[in-house]
Order: structure tokens, then C-alpha cells, then sequence
């Protein structure tokens, strides 16, 4: 009988972590993002049933091409929770409504240094919540690969 509840159990944990999750909606996928200049990241956070109280954020640039330390790293190869790179962002997390059709989210300016490495990179974020009544810790990792021109 313990064997249900503790999967029941589990799975409500793992629901109500996915459901806090913010994720990168600008840049997309496969865009490409200037070095020497700004560029505006959009964090969105969907609404979920949970509550939930969004503490920081950061955001950072990693470089997927050939280095002298690393002569042959992939995008896939690079653990965006434990390499974050460049640190472009750290701070506070308040994503709001701003059009009826889209969830709350919001827009960061970041800047890319003029000498990092064009070619493929790693854009991610990290969000730190509390969630519940509890409440529980949740740091959570998203990403896009983009190129650097």
C-alpha cells in the first residue's frame, strides 16, 4: 500500500517543479545574437495552480565552439545547470501580463562582449522559487542554442 502513496507522491512533486518552470521565449531556438550590443531576453513563466514566489534569476552565454581547453565540446555535451559561462544577468524575477494572449513574462536586457566566441552558444537561465505553502526550493534550468555573429 506505501508503494502507491509514495508514487503519488512523486509525481506531485515533479508536476507542481515543471509548473514553476520559466523558460527563454526571445531569443528562439536557433536565432542569431550579436557581439558588442544588447539583446533582449524574454523570460516567461506560465501561471500554474501552485503558489509560487519567484526569487532571482540569471542568465547566462556559454560558447559551444573549439577552445585550447576544450578542443571539441558539443551544445549537447554542456550541462547547462552546472557550466553557465558568461554571467550576462543576476537579479530579480517579476514577470507580469503584458498582451491577453501570452502568460506573464519579462524582458532583460543583456549585453554580449565584444571578444566572445562567434559561432554556436548556449543561452540559459536559471530560476530560483519557492514553491507552496512549505515552501520547497526549486532551481530550475532552461536553455536555447544560439549562434554568436
Amino acid at each position: 500500500m506505501k508503494l502507491p502513496t509514495i508514487a503519488l507522491t512523486l509525481l506531485a512533486s515533479v508536476l507542481s517543479a515543471t509548473a514553476q518552470s520559466a523558460f527563454i521565449r526571445t531569443p528562439a531556438n536557433g536565432s542569431a545574437i550579436s557581439r558588442g550590443t544588447n539583446t533582449t531576453v524574454q523570460v516567461t513563466k506560465p501561471n500554474s495552480l501552485t503558489g509560487s514566489t519567484s526569487v532571482a534569476l540569471a542568465i547566462g552565454l556559454r560558447s559551444c565552439e573549439p577552445s585550447t581547453t576544450s578542443p571539441s565540446p558539443s551544445c549537447l555535451s554542456i550541462p547547462s545547470d552546472e557550466f553557465f559561462g558568461y554571467v550576462a544577468y543576476t537579479g530579480p524575477f517579476a514577470p507580469v501580463y503584458h498582451e491577453t494572449a501570452l502568460p506573464p513574462y519579462q524582458n532583460l536586457t543583456v549585453y554580449v562582449p565584444q571578444g566572445f566566441a562567434q559561432g554556436t552558444a548556449v543561452l540559459s537561465i536559471a530560476h530560483f522559487v519557492l514553491v507552496g505553502a512549505g515552501p520547497e526550493t526549486i532551481l530550475d534550468v532552461s536553455n536555447v542554442t544560439v549562434t554568436v555573429v
